[in-house]
C-alpha cells in the first residue's frame, strides 16, 4: 500500500522494509543481498546489471521484493581544475579547493560551547549567490603575488550525474539489495531463490555474496545433523548417569529412529520445510522419545 502511494512522487524513493530480526545483524528485515562486480565497466555497467536482477527478482512469487537504495544517475557538480595555470598564476590549490567548499558547499571554520552543548561553526556562500555553476565567477582568491584571480578562470562547474556512493563488499565494488520472502515461504526458501535467479541473471564478471542475517543462516543451515547428533550424545550421557552402565543406555536409544523417522515422514507428507521451528522440535522429539522407552 505505501509503494503504490508513493510511487508517482519523482522527487523521492520511498522504501519500507520489515526491522531485522536479531537486532545487530543487519539493518533490514527479509535478505541482504551484495552484487559484486569483478570486472570492468564502472557504476554504469554495475547499474545495469542490478536493474536486471531486480526486475526479475521482483516478478517472482517467491519473493516478496528487493530495492536497492544506490542509484547511478545521483545530479551532481564535476569540478575540473586548471592545476597548471593556477601554478603559473601562484595560487595554491588547496586555495581554489577552500573557496569553493565555502561557497558552493559548506567549509568548517572551529567549534564552540553554549548553553552546554557544543556548536558547529560552518561558513557558506547565501544560496542567492550559488544557485548556479557559473556563479564561481563572482568568487576571487588571492594569488601569491596579491592579486585577486576570479575562480572562473582556474575551475570549471557544469553539472553531471553519477554514483553518490559506492561501496565495496569483499573489497569488490558492490551494490547491497534488500528484499523479503512472499507470505507463505520461508527465509531459507528466499535465500534458494535469489541464488538461483542471480546464476541466471548475473554476467560472467559479476558475482554475489550475502550479508546479515542470511549469511549467518548460510553459515548456520548445515550444523542440524550437528545438534541433533549432540541430543542423542546428550540422552545417552544423561541415561549412562542414572542406571550408572553404559550398556543400559543403548536399548533405550533404539526408540530414538524410529521417533525420528515418523516427524521426517510427517513433514515430507505434507509438504512442509525443514525450518528452525522443526529441528527444535525434532530435538525435543528425541528427549520425548527416550522417555517414553524408559516407562
Amino acid at each position: 500500500e505505501l509503494f503504490g502511494r508513493t510511487m508517482g512522487i519523482k522527487e523521492a524513493l520511498v522504501l519500507a522494509f520489515n526491522p531485522p530480526a536479531i537486532f545487530g545483524l543487519g539493518t533490514t528485515g527479509g535478505f541482504e543481498f551484495y552484487i559484486q562486480n569483478r570486472g570492468d565497466g564502472g557504476a554504469k555497467r554495475l547499474s545495469e546489471v542490478t536493474q536486471a536482477f531486480l526486475a526479475r527478482a521482483n516478478a517472482d512469487p517467491e519473493l516478496g521484493g528487493a530495492q536497492t537504495l544506490w542509484r547511478a544517475t545521483v545530479p551532481q557538480l564535476f569540478v575540473d581544475t586548471d592545476r597548471e595555470k593556477a601554478k603559473k598564476l601562484g595560487v595554491p590549490i588547496d586555495d581554489v579547493y577552500n573557496a569553493l567548499a565555502g561557497t558552493l558547499g559548506t567549509y568548517y571554520v572551529n567549534d564552540f560551547n553554549k548553553y552546554g552543548r557544543t556548536w558547529q561553526v560552518l561558513m557558506s556562500a547565501d544560496p542567492a549567490y550559488r544557485r548556479r555553476p557559473d556563479d564561481i565567477g563572482d568568487v576571487y582568491v588571492r594569488s601569491a603575488k596579491g592579486e585577486m584571480i576570479p575562480l572562473s578562470s582556474l575551475a570549471t562547474v557544469k553539472f553531471s550525474s553519477g554514483p553518490d556512493a559506492l561501496d565495496r563488499f569483499n573489497n569488490l565494488p558492490a551494490v547491497k539489495i534488500i528484499g523479503q520472502a512472499a507470505p507463505g515461504f520461508s527465509s531459507g526458501q528466499a535465500i534458494a531463490r535469489v541464488e538461483q535467479i542471480a546464476a541466471e541473471i548475473l554476467p560472467p564478471d559479476f558475482s554475489f555474496d550475502w550479508g546479515g542475517t542470511s549469511y549467518q543462516e548460510k553459515r548456520s543451515g548445515g550444523a542440524s545433523g550437528f545438534a541433533l547428533v549432540l541430543a542423542v550424545i546428550m540422552v545417552f550421557l544423561i541415561l549412562s548417569a542414572q542406571y550408572e552402565r553404559w550398556s543400559l543406555p543403548l536399548s533405550v536409544l533404539l526408540a530414538l529412529p524410529f521417533g525420528t523417522f515418523g516427524a521426517l515422514a510427517a513433514v515430507w507428507l505434507r509438504g512442509l520445510t525443514n525450518d528452525v521451528y522443526f529441528q527444535i522440535g525434532l530435538v525435543t522429539l528425541l528427549g520425548l522419545a527416550a522417555k517414553n522407552a524408559i516407562l
